[in-house]
């Protein structure tokens, strides 16, 4: 289990999503790049980016989301980062980017509270470099980006330098998200594949590696969906791996497993990547259940999970746990 206890981990890793994001917004502009004629169309990146952030350095990492919204020609990013930024239990609040093109670049400023005024320019090409040079962090020195935004990812690189010397490196890929289950009748072929990412307890500050393997046996119409998470799962150790194995058709796919970290564990998507399921039989005597609601496409899976925990008598103990598994399709898929 991976927790985000130093301060300067969490402004590092925050500065870069929300750089990401900010490459993001330039994306969005320079939509329809190439044979453009010399300004930026923002039409081909509107829409909804979801992936992870990871520092490369320390291990931890986190689920992010960027909309891009042109009305008018004004361009606009909000950008969402979930967990404990800053050490704290709560969820900063989704920052809002507005852009202004010139000529075959568009550069976006934010003062936002976490980091700072920002600055960064966005190429016609989709190339991305920025920069933050007054962090309120003292801890923080600058922090840089590179990479690249296209009608289909954001994918970039960020460093943090700390004012007592040293670095932290990271990386941020958000895949664009998009329609899943082929309109209306489940495409099973399109979920295949293997899937990277993380889960977060978004109330107790706590998060882990977590992947996903998908694998289709067409002769006898079933699926199997391997899950894996790692760190300190339901507050226990490290579990194996579950398999869930189901039929499915046109309609969708249902898979369950018996479970010894879950209990009797079910999951099913629907035609439009839908997903909901759960347990009601957790072997940990302090849950009552558990419960999954989310969506899946040929991209990425991204579901919030609660669990009900059994009333002590404690009033310091919450009702329900709070959290999210969100993973992306590995790209050699």
């Amino acid at each position: 289990m991976i927790k985000l206890s130093k301060l300067w981990m969490p402004v590092c890793i925050l500065m870069g999503a929300l750089l990401a994001g900010c490459g993001g917004g330039g994306g969005g502009t320079t939509g329809g790049g190439g044979g453009g004629g010399g300004t930026f169309d923002a039409s081909a990146f509107v829409g909804t980016y979801r992936g992870t952030w990871t520092n490369t350095d320390f291990g931890s990492m986190g689920p992010m989301s960027i909309v891009f919204s042109n009305t008018g020609g004004n361009n606009q990013m909000v950008v969402d980062l979930d967990g404990p930024v800053f050490g704290e239990m709560t969820d900063p609040p989704a920052d809002t980017l507005p852009g202004t093109v010139s000529g075959t670049a568009v550069t976006f400023t934010v003062e936002s509270t976490y980091f700072g005024p920002i600055s960064f320019t966005v190429q016609q090409d989709g190339s991305v470099t920025g920069t933050a040079s007054n962090v309120p962090n003292p801890n923080i020195d600058t922090v840089t980006f590179t990479g690249t935004v296209s009608a289909t990812a954001i994918n970039l690189t960020y460093v943090v330098n700390f004012t007592a010397g040293g670095a932290a490196n990271g990386v941020m890929s958000l895949p664009k998200e998009t329609t899943g289950g082929g309109g209306g009748t489940f495409q099973a072929t399109d979920f295949v594949g293997s899937y990277t990412g993380a889960w977060n307890n978004t109330t107790f500050g706590s998060s882990g590696n977590a992947s996903i393997d998908i694998v289709l046996f067409p002769d006898t119409e079933e699926a199997s969906l391997t899950m894996d998470l790692d760190g300190n799962v339901l507050g226990g150790g490290d579990p194996e791996p579950d398999v869930l194995i189901g039929p499915y058709d046109e309609n969708g796919a249902t898979l369950s497993v018996s479970s010894p970290t879950f209990g009797d564990l079910e999951l099913t998507i629907d035609a439009n990547g839908d997903v909901t399921g759960g347990s009601t039989t957790l072997p940990v005597p302090e849950f009552e259940s558990i419960s999954f609601t989310g969506t899946a496409d040929g991209n990425m899976i991204d579901l919030d999970y609660v669990i009900v925990t059994v009333d002590d008598g404690d009033p310091s103990t919450p009702d329900q746990i709070n959290g999210t598994i969100l993973v992306t399709k590995n790209e050699d898929n």
